[in-house]
């Protein structure tokens, strides 16, 4: 359901760097910890195992009932703070050891940071584990708001009973860590403040349902032969800014809170309002719903009736969404009418020149002085407003996210380093925090962790610390559209019935229906058996498709058949392998099995003797998980009441992160999402998938191209793939190198090795990867691990090496255009390229909607070759590489994108063909030929598959897009369908425009007749123009 959103992330919560568990790497953390407090020595033999701390205290107290009654009757010293109920309290949490050792001055400057703001802090400290559901209760109820926890689990030997100790305390538990290997000054300078030091405290913690891990301190002086932890104050008063906002939550009763609500608004237009295009929510219909539930727990929403659906979504586009720079005259309507909120320039300029001199400096380079120009209104009298859209609800905001920028000025259009936000960005979130006194924020879109700083673990004067201040951030994540499966291709007749009528019937309809285009044969002169064979196949895998149909609603669970399918798309392949002893078309049957025992109340044996006339105890067993399943998915509503829990200020329960086709019990949904330990991937399963689909990926490559070997394949990784598949292309990449993860006992990852070639039984093939900014944030573990594995490789001394040959070719040619020797060498054998640190994607999704700006395809390849050429691995931290990575696009015979999820595809969002299509026209802006792109298909484990990426857009664009009963669910959706109609004709031009063979005027001419000609008697245009105009 949530995060609680402060790193840079995107589907998993937190990413963070690798994690070693050998004898030696173990050995060491002990050092650094004992170095850390102090030493073991002088510890007293008398101190409890359990007690409550305070630094004005002379020593523990071993009850909470004492340590109240002491801290209601303190001295009335100057600067002191008696406990009163009626004030917030903050517990805090760590670990007995620094007591002892004298070493708690990050502890002490968290309470005097909570007490100095007038509200109450109770700490605890343990020798083990710590009872927190049992020890910060007062007469059976939590007597804190909110907890900061200083440790890594909530219970070392047993999780269960930590996180039984969580549910019984009930409050948000926000991290509160040290950094053990940097002081104040090594912080400042870290990119990313988390990996790798921190990341088992992480990941574990993550898993406990902690929130918001930050670091408040590190490295202090050594003295007495010890080193001190220090307290880094902006970190700590940061830290407690936030927890008394999440305390403050838990407090106040509904109706006085001051809630924002933001979505999609980006590019500035009224028709592309809502949710982000590749998650499929429904915001408006998820906001009528919120809105309702909030009404029903006492929340002010207006005295008016609530808009419904399609109400919202005039409202939305017409009154409250973002004005394009090139629109003054909408702009200043908007202002007429009174529909928007204005900050004045002068009151703006105050809040920009109290933030860091470093963020104010970034900001003018880009977008000039304040105001700037994005979305701001000069009155009849020349005083000049900074415009926030918004609807006012009671005590409720519905708003645009601030537009990130990118078409609003052509400057930071073809940027290639870092945006930072705009000053209409700034004061969107100030005005929300200094002038309309938000107390929280949920967030149906928004990309404020993708702006520049510290990629994990932000700073205090980091850009996302300085926008959120003290704001609690409320994300719901997708698990996956909770919508039905599509159940047969239902565009058109099945290749059985095609198969009865004559050969050329066969051929006519296989080019009418575009099933040529996706299989890539020539209809008319294929031979026949290879034709209907061909069908057939394509027919069993849509058979197997699972496909959204409509958006997701927040609180929306699936009925009728809808259920069925979804659940029979969960049993998936073990119940299929189940029942091909019993059906030769086991998909179609397990359909209908989940049908019987849902819909019709069946027993899974006597569903079975019904659909197919006999019964196993295998099939049985599968088909009994139906009714745990349905379980699963009927607790939709979850993750509305998930939301509105959060914003009560009590704790989420935490879930594992990932798609429920894939991951049954990643439902139910509604929880606080962690991913898996990334110190294990590539795990076992995805190396073994790994290798399959290298050696899949050459067979296709030789198919094509006379039995040849490639020399260089590029790869496409995104951070969302590797949450899913936990590795398999980065084992796909390992292996064309000819090299093999190395483990240790635990199964963590702490090296690369190299496989003799005769051992490989093939040459070694050269690879170029390509990642999102994300993937380098989160993963720059696996981008070593990857640039390891091409150093071996490239020192290894068979004659067929295209891996040493190309090096060598590379580093000459940098050094003859004037390289330094060791620079030159360091970018020869860089083989991972990424936008420069701070950006995120290649811009050219931006640039294809640009309009005048967007130029021919030689100003697109530019910009892509000028985002993506920063070198990473191997010592490189982003250096400008352009000479190389042409250099390394020359040699690409072929491209590939994994694809793990059931939900998105190559048409619904712009990524796709930004990343792949992209690279492509950079390759062929250097050779002057297209590459062959491939989809490395990865939404079952247990049957990938290499397919050619125009195949995969095909059957995509006509199971989806041009298949009556995926449109009709979208018309359902009114408004909402429509965006995402519009948003397939924006990415069949992208692909269209950076790949020669992905689009045609055939499909462009479907296109038109389905959406224009009303070919299958939609009435799209109508049912979407009632509701958008």
């Amino acid at each position: 359901m949530a995060r609680w959103s402060m790193s840079r992330r995107t589907r998993p919560r937190l990413r963070l760097g690798e994690r070693r568990f050998d004898l030696q790497t173990m050995l060491i953390r002990f050092l650094l910890f004992v170095l850390l407090i102090g030493g073991l020595t002088g510890a007293s033999g008398n101190t409890p195992a359990q007690g409550f701390y305070h630094p004005d205290a002379t020593g523990l107290f071993d009850s909470l009932d004492d340590y109240l009654a002491w801290y209601r009757s303190r001295p009335g010293t100057s600067g002191s703070h008696a406990y009163d109920p009626a004030k917030l309290t903050v517990g805090v949490y760590f670990h007995i050891v620094p007591y002892q050792q004298k070493n708690h001055a990050h502890i002490d400057a968290l309470v005097r940071a909570v007490e100095r703001r007038g509200q109450n802090v109770i700490v605890l400290t343990s020798r083990g584990s710590p009872k927190v559901g049992t020890a910060f209760l007062d007469d059976g109820q939590p007597a804190i708001d909110v907890l900061l926890f200083r440790g890594e689990r909530l219970d070392q030997r047993d999780r269960e009973a930590g996180l039984a100790e969580a549910r019984r305390l009930g409050v948000p538990i926000l991290g509160a860590m040290s950094h053990h290997g940097a002081d104040a000054a090594k912080f400042a300078e870290l990119t990313n403040a988390l990996h790798p030091e921190l990341t088992p405290f992480v990941v574990n913690a993550e898993r406990d349902g902690l929130i918001e891990p930050m670091v408040i301190s590190g490295k202090g002086a050594r003295r007495e032969g010890r080193t001190f932890i220090e307290p880094f104050p902006a970190q700590v008063e940061w830290r407690v800014d936030r927890a008394l906002a999440w305390a403050r939550l838990h407090r106040a009763p509904n109706r006085q809170k001051r809630v924002v609500f933001t979505y999609w608004s980006e590019g500035a237009g009224k028709a592309n309002v809502g949710g982000d295009p590749d998650d499929f929510l429904d915001v408006q219909a998820s906001l009528v719903r919120l809105l309702a539930e909030m009404r029903k727990r006492g929340y002010d929403v207006g005295s008016e009736p609530l808009p419904d659906r399609d109400t919202l979504a005039r409202r939305m586009a017409l009154e409250a969404s973002n004005v394009g720079s090139w629109a003054p005259g909408e702009l200043a309507s908007r202002v007429a009418r009174r529909e928007v909120a204005l900050a004045p320039a002068e009151v703006y300029r105050g809040w920009f020149d109290a933030l860091p001199e470093s963020r104010r400096r970034e900001i003018v380079e880009m977008w000039g002085p304040p105001p700037g120009n994005v979305m701001v209104h000069t009155d009849a009298a020349g005083q000049r407003f900074i415009v926030i859209p918004r609807l006012e609800l009671g005590n409720v905001l519905v708003a645009p996210h601030p537009d990130w920028g990118y078409l609003q000025d052509e400057k930071a259009l073809m940027s290639t380093g870092a945006l930072p936000p705009h000053h209409q960005y700034v004061a969107f979130f100030l005005w929300l925090q200094r002038e309309w006194r938000v107390d929280a924020w949920v967030s149906l879109f928004s990309n404020i962790v993708l702006q520049p700083g510290k990629a994990e673990g932000p700073a205090a004067d980091d850009h996302v610390a300085q926008l959120l201040g003290a704001l609690p951030h409320i994300h719901p994540e997708r698990l996956g559209t909770l919508r039905a499966l599509l159940a047969r291709y239902s565009a058109q007749p099945s290749a059985a019935t095609q198969r009865a009528d004559t050969e050329s019937l066969i051929r006519k309809q296989v080019t009418e229906t575009g099933v040529d285009r996706a299989l890539q044969l020539d209809a008319a002169q294929a031979p026949i058996d290879d034709l209907v064979r061909a069908v057939e196949a394509h027919m069993h895998d849509l058979e197997r498709a699972q496909m959204p149909l409509g958006t997701k609603v927040l609180g929306d669970a699936p009925t009728g058949k809808s259920l069925a399918d979804m659940v029979a798309g969960m049993l998936g392949r073990e119940l299929r392998e189940a029942l091909t002893a019993l059906t030769s078309e086991p998909a179609a049957v397990a359909r209908r099995l989940a049908a019987a025992v849902l819909l019709d109340g069946l027993g899974p044996a006597d569903a079975l003797r019904r659909e197919v006339g006999r019964t196993s105890a295998d099939a049985e067993a599968e088909l009994s998980r139906a009714t745990e399943y349905a379980e699963r998915l009927r607790a939709a509503p979850r993750e509305v009441a998930g939301i509105l829990e959060a914003l009560e200020g009590r704790r989420i329960e935490p879930g594992p992160m990932d798609e429920p086709f894939r991951r049954p019990d990643a439902l139910p949904p509604g929880r606080s999402l962690y991913g898996f330990d990334q110190a294990a991937m590539p795990t076992p399963e995805a190396e073994a998938a790994g290798v399959r689909q290298a050696e899949a990926l050459i067979a296709a490559h030789r198919a094509k191209h006379g039995d040849a070997y490639p020399t260089r394949l590029a790869f496409v990784i995104w951070s969302s793939e590797i949450a899913r598949t936990h590795g398999v292309t980065e084992a796909q990449v390992l292996h064309l190198l000819g090299t093999r993860a190395v483990r240790n006992a635990r199964g963590e990852i702490t090296g690369v090795e190299l496989i003799p070639r005769d051992e490989l039984g093939r040459p070694r093939v050269d690879v170029l990867v390509t990642t999102s900014g994300t993937y380098r944030d989160h993963y720059r573990d696996k981008i070593d691990l990857m640039a390891e594995a091409t150093r071996l490789a490239a020192g290894s001394p068979e004659p067929d090496n295209p891996v040493a040959a190309a090096a060598r070719v590379t580093e000459d040619r940098l050094r003859a255009s004037g390289e330094a020797p060791a620079r030159a060498a360091a970018l020869a054998s860089a083989r991972v390229f990424a936008p420069a640190p701070g950006a995120y994607s290649p811009s050219i999704q931006f640039l294809a909607k640009s309009g005048d700006a967007r130029g021919d395809d030689g100003r697109m390849a530019d910009l892509y070759t000028s985002r993506m050429s920063h070198a990473y691995g191997g010592g490189l931290q982003g250096e400008a590489a352009r000479p190389a990575f042409e250099q390394g696009l020359a040699r690409v015979d072929a491209a590939t994108l994994p694809r793990s999820s059931h939900v998105n595809g190559l048409l619904d969002h712009p990524m796709s063909a930004g990343f792949l299509g992209g690279l492509n026209l950079a390759a062929r802006a250097v050779t002057g030929h297209d590459v062959d792109l491939y989809v490395s298909d990865l939404r079952d484990p247990d049957a990938t598959s290499i397919d050619p990426a125009a195949r995969a857009l095909q059957t995509e664009l006509r199971t989806r897009y041009l298949n009556p009963r995926w449109l009709a669910e979208m018309k359902a959706h009114g408004y909402d369908g429509a965006r995402q109609l519009m948003f397939m004709t924006d990415h069949l031009d992208l692909w269209d425009s950076t790949a020669t063979d992905m689009a045609s005027s055939r499909d462009w001419a479907e296109v038109k007749a389905v959406y224009v000609d009303d070919q299958l008697r939609l009435d799209l245009d109508r049912a979407h123009g009632e509701r958008c105009d």
